[in-house]
């Protein structure tokens, strides 16, 4: 019995681990920036990495969520395989990097090291989760762990030498990239490569037509979730900036990834929520979960610590400069919990392939956040974690409101 809860609760267990180290590393690396750069310096940097992660969402074309949501015997069928095969290189080789030279002019005006740095991270970061995404859905959970593990040390000794030779903000940018290039080289470690040379039988093409039929539903509305769920979650420090000034978003940016930290191991095991409301099909529901329960439980004693130390955390990490993100952290350290158990909700939905639910509280959330920022942004830090608690809270709402409906049906 041991034995059988040790083997079930091993994915989750390296899911964190790698999820700890990609949490960290960057964490770690904006405490160097920020100490270096100073609040406009961070805030710069905030306002180029907010729109690569934009950016990397945009051109991923939903196809990770995808995957989690296909059923784990299709993964045995060569027809199946190689349909997947061919998708993943097409968001590669095109749609990646169309939308990061979307990102190239937006930003055209950023110095060019910035730039390029911004275009390149945005086209990494599509690679890597895509991969990532093939390789925990195959089960190969050890190759996910060692490039978890292998981002984070390369991306952070890259940062560490940044902060050392007192590079601007386009130095930090490019460190992510290394640490993400690679992480693409060992996830791509001794995968095998799809044959698309072979006859095709009419059963392996019935099989392929079943699965694209699997994976268009999905991929299209998680798509739109993504782009507009990053939007609510990056798109708010580029409104700071816009309007309190890039010195209030670099506040705003230093302290995020302390709220971040409580639950950001938790959100990445919404993925596995996924998969296995997948493979009960539909039958399962997050909230009867083991993993559900156990990542609310952690994470609201990790927020409720953030909320008392909130002033000596920010001391200790920053220095004074950065006092004036106090509330901003307690607000988002509440914001972040409420944001965790609308992913995990969400992801019911698309394990049940019913992702339209999850659509609609992604555009209220990006609405409510972003607008919020806007109408806010005098107030300073905080006026960003008003609207993303705001915003999140009523993504929750329109999620859980979406989960009866498809319960019920």
């Amino acid at each position: 019995m041991t034995g059988n809860l040790g083997r079930r609760s091993a994915p989750a267990i390296r899911l964190a681990a790698g999820t700890i180290a990609l949490a960290l590393s960057p964490a770690v690396a904006g405490v160097l920036a920020a100490r270096s750069l100073g609040p406009d310096g961070r805030g710069e940097l905030a306002v180029a990495l907010a729109v690569a992660t934009i950016a990397g969402s945009i051109g991923m074309r939903g196809f990770d969520v995808a995957i989690m949501s296909i059923d784990r015997r299709d993964l045995d069928d060569r027809a199946a395989v190689s349909l997947i095969g061919r998708r993943a290189g097409r968001v590669l080789v095109v749609e990646g990097p169309v939308a990061a030279a979307v990102a190239a002019m937006v930003l055209r005006s950023l110095p060019p090291v910035l730039l390029i740095s911004v275009v390149s991270m945005s086209a990494l970061s599509t690679a890597f989760l895509l991969l990532r995404a093939l390789n925990l859905r195959s089960s190969l959970n050890r190759r996910v762990l060692a490039s978890d593990c292998t981002v984070a040390a390369s991306s952070l000794a890259a940062a560490i030498v940044a902060a050392a030779r007192d590079a601007p903000a386009g130095g930090y940018v490019l460190a992510a990239c290394l640490g993400l290039a690679v992480g693409c080289a060992v996830g791509l470690t001794g995968r095998e490569v799809p044959a698309a040379a072979h006859p095709s039988t009419s059963a392996e093409i019935v099989s392929g037509r079943q699965l694209e039929g699997t994976l268009a539903p999905v991929a299209g509305p998680a798509w739109k979730a993504r782009v507009f769920q990053t939007a609510s979650f990056r798109l708010d420090r580029v409104v700071l900036a816009a309007v309190g000034g890039v010195a209030t978003a670099g506040v705003y940016a230093a302290v995020l990834p302390i709220a971040e930290m409580t639950t950001i191991v938790q959100l990445h095991l919404a993925q596995l929520v996924n998969a296995q409301i997948a493979d009960a099909d539909g039958g399962r529901r997050w909230g009867s979960l083991s993993l559900s329960r156990l990542a609310i439980g952690s994470s609201a004693l990790l927020v409720s610590a953030v909320i008392v130390a909130a002033p000596q955390l920010i001391d200790l990490i920053y220095g004074p400069e950065f006092a004036g993100g106090v509330n901003a952290l307690r607000i988002l350290a509440v914001a972040s919990l409420i944001s965790l158990v609308w992913r995990l909700a969400e992801a019911e939905l698309f394990g049940r392939r019913a992702p339209t639910g999850a659509v609609r509280a992604t555009v209220v959330a990006a609405v409510l956040t972003v607008g919020g920022t806007a109408l806010l942004g005098g107030i300073g830090p905080a006026a960003a974690s008003v609207a993303s608690l705001v915003g999140y809270s009523a993504a929750l709402a329109v999620v859980l409101v979406s989960l009866r409906e498809v319960r019920r049906a």
